[in-house]
């Protein structure tokens, strides 16, 4: 079983990250604008059973389809996760559609992705919500990959974009809408 096991920190300057990751030597793999379509039946039954369905679009042609389990509880997030590419976003999505899932959820975010000690390290821009490193690989490691980068242990967040987002929302008092950049933002 494919287990996700990770954690973010909100983080006030992406740019002191990215020369700690390179200062360390860790290993730029890539980045770009993600856009993440979140599936569910009209119902919402995925999102009351805490189950994930995700298309990616990283801006590498075709896609990535993710599904994710229940969380298991713990000290970071972890959930099963099983991923596999896509052709067609739009025909996947129309699929999708026939069988019943529509998009609950669109979200962006600007992501550079990195390895470091075995670990995936994104720094994550999102819209209004501000910046994130989000870690994932085993326990041990992500404690020490959040030591090399000067993360505050306690300041961590297990949460998902939708909850930050969701309390953004409210305490802004905006109403529910998806987490994307204005056209104009490049």
């Amino acid at each position: 079983m494919p287990l996700e096991i990770e954690t973010k920190f909100k983080i006030a300057d992406p740019a002191a990250i990215r020369r700690r990751l390179l200062a360390l030597g860790a290993e730029r793999i890539g980045g770009g604008l993600e856009r993440n379509w979140v599936l569910d039946d009209a119902g919402g039954g995925l999102r009351r059973r805490r189950h994930l369905l995700r298309v990616r679009d990283g801006g590498a042609g075709g896609g990535l389809l993710t599904v994710k389990g229940p969380e298991m509880g713990g000290e970071f997030k972890t959930r099963e996760e099983v991923n596999s590419r896509i052709g067609s976003i739009p025909d996947f999505l129309r699929q999708m559609e026939m069988l019943g899932f529509k998009p609950a959820w669109i979200y962006e975010k600007r992501r550079e992705s990195w390895r470091w000690r075995g670990c995936a390290v994104e720094l994550d821009e999102c819209p209004e919500i501000g910046c994130f490193v989000e870690i994932e690989g085993g326990p041990d490691l992500i404690k020490a990959v959040a030591a090399d980068l000067g993360l505050d242990p306690d300041s961590r967040l297990n949460d998902n974009y939708f909850d930050i987002w969701l309390r953004h929302l409210a305490a802004s008092r905006q109403p529910g809408r998806d987490m994307v950049f204005p056209a104009d933002s490049g």
